[in-house]
């Protein structure tokens, strides 16, 4: 990726006319994502042989990243196994791809995904943590204490690392170890972090408290309302904010799974946004 797009700057005065190059600048510098990916679709429609299957590969995964960030995931994973078939180096395309497939319950595809970024990336502490999450959603809790392990030896800092070691201690039922993971997520985070106190709720339900497990879980709640506010009032992207609300919407579930009323019908109106 990286190749392609200096040779995007490199052939700008021999082919400052060539209508793929021209429309593929201009997704560079737009910062609108429907303008970006407007223009990287005519670029790809301009795309000839001779401007190269590496800037095609870019000009892919451009859109594809534009897409995501749009929320408009089987569009941008398209793009994306795209951009691979061209450039499998392209490290933030598996990163990418990997996300999607997760979001679709895909758990060995991810991890496939997730392993190749880690491979090209291995310093990276994101890629072992998303790894990890990978290998715990299709039951793999071996594989994923071991790519947990690398995540907080590159991120020690990183409280998605503990939070994932207290769902994968909530999963086997170990819940001394699940709570001294959530403990050290809540000082992590310092307490601001909605989806700890979710994973507190369900650690304090298992264990026969529910009383105790409702109010964690509303109190996820009030810190997933003042984080979606935040991230709509900074115009965040459309994934971001799709995330949050998902975040807020699982936790009002359990809420009224519980017996609170109140969350019922706040996660009923939220749905129905």
């Amino acid at each position: 990726m990286r190749l392609a797009f200096l040779l995007l700057g490199l052939l700008r005065p021999a082919w400052g006319a060539d209508e793929f190059l021209k429309n593929l600048r201009r997704a560079e510098r737009l910062s609108g994502l429907e303008e970006k990916i407007e223009y990287c679709t005519r670029a790809i429609r301009a795309w000839t042989p001779s401007d190269g299957n590496s800037l095609l590969a870019h000009c892919h995964f451009r859109r594809g990243q534009a897409r995501y960030e749009n929320a408009k995931f089987p569009e941008a994973e398209s793009d994306l196994a795209k951009s691979l078939s061209l450039d499998p180096g392209n490290a933030q395309a598996h990163l990418l791809l990997g996300k999607i497939e997760m979001r679709l319950g895909r758990w060995e595809s991810a991890s496939r995904a997730f392993k190749e970024y880690t491979v090209l990336n291995p310093k990276d502490g994101a890629g072992w943590l998303r790894l990890a999450d990978s290998y715990r959603g299709a039951g793999k809790h071996r594989a994923a204490a071991k790519a947990y392990a690398k995540a907080a030896q590159a991120t020690p800092e990183d409280f998605r690392t503990d939070l994932g070691l207290a769902r994968a201690a909530l999963a086997r039922k170990d819940w001394p170890a699940a709570q001294g993971a959530i403990e050290l997520a809540r000082s992590k985070s310092r307490g601001r972090a909605p989806e700890v106190f979710s994973a507190k709720a369900d650690l304090e339900a298992a264990r026969g408290n529910e009383r105790q497990a409702l109010s964690d879980q509303r109190r996820a709640i009030e810190l997933g309302l003042r984080e979606l506010e935040d991230l709509t009032r900074g115009r965040a992207s459309p994934v971001d904010i799709l995330e949050s609300r998902e975040k807020l919407s699982q936790a009002y579930r359990q809420a009224c799974r519980w017996g609170d009323r109140q969350s019922c019908a706040q996660g009923q109106e939220s749905h129905a946004e």
